[in-house]
Order: C-alpha cells, then sequence, then structure tokens
C-alpha cells in the first residue's frame, strides 16, 4: 500500500518565504488532495480588487459609506467611483427630515409604509402622547 506524502518542516519554511502559512499548505495537500510541490509555490489568491481599492475605500468612509455597502455596490454592478461617492440612498430626505423636527426611525417607518420621501420628511409629527397634557379643571 502505497501512502500519502507528508509536508517536512523544510517544506513549511519554503512555503512561509512564498506567504502560505502552515495551516493553508496542510488544506492545500490533506483537503484538495494537491502535491507538496504545488502546494508550496502556488501563491495565494487576493480576493479580487482589495488592494486596488484602498483609496477609494478610504474615500467611501469619508463620505460616509461604510466597506461593506462599498463592496455590494461594486458587486451589484456599479463603478468603483460612484460607489465611493454617491450618496445613501435617503440621506438628502434624512436631514430635511431632522431639520422639520422628525427622527431617522420616523422617516423610515413613513417610507416603508409607502409614503413618498419628500413628503415622510417634511410632514408634522403628530401631537399625540405628547409629554404636555391640558389640564381639566
Amino acid at each position: 500500500m502505497k501512502y500519502k506524502a507528508v509536508p517536512t518542516e523544510g517544506d513549511y519554511e519554503i512555503a512561509a518565504r512564498n506567504g502560505i502559512s502552515r495551516t493553508n499548505v496542510n488544506q492545500r495537500v490533506f483537503g484538495y488532495q494537491w502535491s507538496i510541490e504545488r502546494a508550496i509555490t502556488v501563491p495565494l489568491q487576493n480576493k479580487k480588487g482589495k488592494e486596488n481599492n484602498r483609496t477609494l475605500l478610504f474615500l467611501a468612509e469619508q463620505n460616509g459609506i461604510s466597506a461593506s455597502t462599498f463592496y455590494r455596490r461594486i458587486r451589484s454592478g456599479m463603478s468603483e467611483i460612484e460607489a465611493a461617492t454617491k450618496l445613501k440612498k435617503h440621506e438628502v430626505y434624512l436631514k430635511i427630515a431632522l431639520e422639520h423636527g422628525i427622527s431617522e426611525n420616523l422617516y423610515r417607518k413613513r417610507v416603508e409604509r409607502g409614503m413618498a420621501q419628500y413628503a415622510a420628511a417634511t410632514k408634522p409629527k403628530d401631537k399625540r402622547g405628547s409629554a404636555k397634557k391640558k389640564q381639566i379643571s
């Protein structure tokens, strides 16, 4: 019976010089059934374009766009510059709503229920449930 070759310490050292961790070598050899030579020499694949987007990601965060939103926009087909600079969906109307004394939560609920964005941002709040009540005497 023929046994599968096991990576040696020398193989792990070569892999480390190539930027491949011990765990990754084991996963490649035992999990993916790669040869030891291939497992220690083939470089790791970085996620697509992550290193190229660092400056755009910084720009996005300056504009109030989180990293997950930035990458989701790119995956959905938006250009990288547009993904970094385009404001969030309700950002403009939220500012208007806050100026009119409407909380962010109330604005979102109104839009969720089908109210137009501008109307949801400008229509005054109901007076029900206010803290001050008239005294009857």
